[in-house]
């Protein structure tokens, strides 16, 4: 096949492994067109896998959910279109208000899969919490007034059965 523009480099085969430089064995485990060393990989089906096992992390540290859920509320978020490409419109942040809200990202240029779906994981986490927080607060709220009115009833009931006996 020919290239198709200046300063590149083509090559066809039936997959593609990004490893280690000192690796002494290339495979391919069957089902990936794209294995990397960190074991993240694209599926023959088109699927990237971000390799998140917890052995492959370190440095855990907490967060709080519903914090994260105000931040992505004030995310700017609009639709666009990539420069010179025809694939359409896109929804989403920039990679400079996602980095500056939450931290995340290495170069402010790009948002990596894995914490976007992070981001949008602990919003979901801070909206649960939210949302059973505010039921605790109105089932308490209905309780309270639950009370009111049977206390209020018994108070009518009293005063109509002495109504009644004064008959």
């Amino acid at each position: 096949f020919i290239s198709s523009g200046p300063s590149q480099f083509g090559d066809r085969a039936s997959g593609v492994f990004f490893g280690t430089s000192n690796a002494s064995i290339v495979s391919m485990p069957f089902g990936r067109f794209i294995n990397t060393s960190s074991g993240a990989h694209l599926t023959t089906g088109g699927t990237w896998t971000n390799a998140s096992s917890r052995s492959l992390k370190t440095a855990f540290a907490s967060i709080d959910p519903l914090a994260v859920l105000g931040k992505l509320a004030d995310l700017p978020l609009n639709t666009w279109l990539y420069k010179n490409s025809v694939e359409g419109r896109h929804l989403g942040p920039t990679a400079e208000d996602f980095q500056a809200a939450f931290g995340l990202g290495g170069d402010g240029k790009s948002i990596a899969t894995v914490d976007a779906d992070g981001v949008a994981l602990a919003a979901i986490q801070g909206l649960n919490q939210k949302l059973e927080k505010e039921n605790a607060e109105l089932r308490a709220d209905l309780d309270r007034k639950s009370a009111a009115f049977d206390a209020q009833n018994a108070a009518f009931e009293i005063r109509l059965r002495a109504l009644e006996a004064a008959r």
